[in-house]
């Protein structure tokens, strides 16, 4: 597994279960891109928010990968994420 040293990448829960797969896909610099601002929504954020940073968060990460990459991704995270 690659691992980064930018500790703003969720480490657990749904989100860190995603973050740890497009680690392993697109590698550490393309994680950190997409996960930028993650730690502004860790914690008491509202609902709102948190979606709206989410659906900010795919976009990345669709713009950042390649379509194999992303489906790879959201192909392994499944249900769970």
């Amino acid at each position: 597994m690659k691992k980064t040293n930018n500790r703003k990448i969720p480490q657990s829960g749904r989100l860190g279960r995603l973050a740890q797969i497009l680690l392993e896909q697109a590698g550490p610099e393309i994680a950190e891109q997409v996960f930028a601002g993650y730690e502004v929504h860790e914690t008491g954020t509202r609902l709102r928010q948190k979606s709206a940073w989410i659906r900010q968060m795919v976009q990345k990460m669709e713009q950042k990968c390649s379509p194999r990459v992303c489906r790879r991704v959201m192909e392994s995270c499944g249900q769970k994420c």
